[in-house]
């Protein structure tokens, strides 16, 4: 017989930085309640002699674990090996209905799911559940918007509305639809008729699965969540009074059909296996492998780790503006910046340069010739001797990218300089002249 698990913690996403494995969900489906746990079930052996009981405890906690990837993934196996253990332990027993529950996400059906307490049975996944569930797909409770097999179950069960558990399953039970026939899944190392000696059998009371001969999955082709930009996908429902532990190991295909292995623990042999650890496949996280970030985009700090987010770590305001000393539209103030944000001659995104960058001023005269231009471009320029400065040219292509500087010191009067533009490809371009902070802009043309 299953179990029951439990765990202090509201919803937790790991965030990893590998560039296949994006994070490790586990989310808060369900808090039971008193009367959930009137559900009582009661197994009977062939002369009718009650030989096993199971009440739900009110309290108990409802998790699922979801595997998150990079967009076009998918998920080939979670795994036991004799090198990597798969390990699901609690404090307390895992939470299994005697009555419809099942030790294993693929032998669910609807009929089953709808009986009391059953959908909140501990079991295995592999994103899609029983074929008698006609293709449903387990998705986070936020991205479900077809509404709950749940919500007609009589006696008030799976009522409770815990705001720790989010939505209610009444509104979103974490299916949808699944517009494909779903795919065989694929588990190693379990019973599915419950003769084992697993949590996840119907015979066995112990609260932790630990295997080292143990795989789900659905064979070479994986499976990938319905929703691409949160492709997840459901590996465990568990149900528990005590705390939650595991340690999980994966294999990932990415688009280009290449297989990514990522383990809770390493051993010697890994690394040349290409096999990779991930800190996150382990819950809950080791503390001294915490790492905190600020969590709010107005301070430059901002690295969103939500499990350690901290707002001592958030100093700086952000203050947007153009960083690039070059531009006419320059910010000494600011600290952060955007593409497109700086204005130059030519190139100003679609915007007024005039009105941008007032500082362009006709309060020095800048000549070209010859223009158009085949070797030399000649530039004659005479400043206002009320500029005070030094004259800075920059010859910039029609993209607006400075590929010519001069800085000519400070001058008064006029000042002749030569740009050799022989190897300038034809086309037109763009010449920009600043005497202090004012600046003139012209154009000539390469044969």
């Amino acid at each position: 017989m299953k179990k029951i698990l439990n765990i202090t913690i509201v919803f937790f996403l790991f965030t990893s930085a590998f560039a296949q494995l994006d994070s490790v969900i586990v989310e808060k489906y369900y808090v039971s309640n008193a009367i959930d746990a009137k559900d009582e079930q009661i197994r009977y052996d062939v002369n009718d002699n009650p030989i096993d009981t199971m009440r739900l405890t009110a309290g108990s906690v409802t998790y699922r674990v979801f595997i998150k990837m990079k967009k076009g993934c998918k998920l080939l196996k979670v795994y036991g090996d004799k090198n990597h253990a798969l390990e699901i332990s609690s404090t307390a027993n895992f939470y299994n209905n005697i009555d419809y529950g099942k030790s294993l996400a693929g032998e669910l059906s609807v009929n089953q799911l709808t009986k009391k307490t059953a959908a909140l049975d501990t079991w295995l996944a592999f994103g899609s559940l029983g074929k008698d569930l006609k293709g449903k797909f387990a998705v986070p409770k936020a991205y479900d918007s077809d509404g709950s097999l749940l919500k007609n179950i009589v006696g008030g069960f799976l009522e409770n509305n815990n705001s720790n558990a989010g939505i209610p399953l009444s509104v979103s039970d974490g299916f949808v639809n699944l517009k494909t026939k779903p795919l065989s899944t694929i588990y190693l190392g379990f019973d599915p008729k419950g003769n084992d000696s697993t949590i996840f059998g119907s015979v066995c009371t112990s609260n932790n699965f630990i295997s080292h001969n143990a795989e789900i999955g659905v064979g070479h082709v994986g499976v990938m969540g319905i929703y691409p930009d949160n492709n997840c996908v459901l590996v465990a429902q568990l149900t528990t009074k005590g705390e939650l532990s595991f340690k999980l190991n994966i294999e990932v295909i990415d688009s280009t059909y290449l297989t990514h292995t990522y383990v809770a623990d390493t051993v010697v042999g890994d690394a040349a296996a290409k096999i990779q650890k991930s800190k996150w496949l382990t819950f809950p996280i080791v503390k001294k492998d915490l790492v905190c970030g600020c969590n709010d985009p107005n301070y430059i700090e901002y690295k969103p780790i939500r499990n350690c987010d901290s707002l001592q770590l958030c100093k700086t305001l952000r203050i947007f503006g153009c960083m690039d000393s070059d531009a006419c539209n320059f910010d000494a103030s600011a600290n952060s910046t955007m593409p497109g944000m700086c204005c130059y001659p030519g190139n100003c995104n679609g915007r007024d340069l005039s009105e941008i960058c007032s500082n362009i001023d006709q309060s020095f005269n800048v000549e070209l010739f010859p223009n158009p231009a085949t070797d030399n471009l000649n530039l004659t320029i005479t400043s206002n001797t009320s500029i005070v400065g030094e004259t800075k040219i920059a010859i910039l292509n029609s993209f607006g990218t400075v590929i010519s500087t001069q800085n000519m010191g400070n001058v008064n009067g006029t000042v002749n300089s030569q740009f050799d533009v022989n190897s300038y490809k034809s086309g037109m371009y763009f010449v920009r002249v600043q005497v202090g902070n004012v600046f003139d802009n012209k154009i000539f043309v390469k044969n």
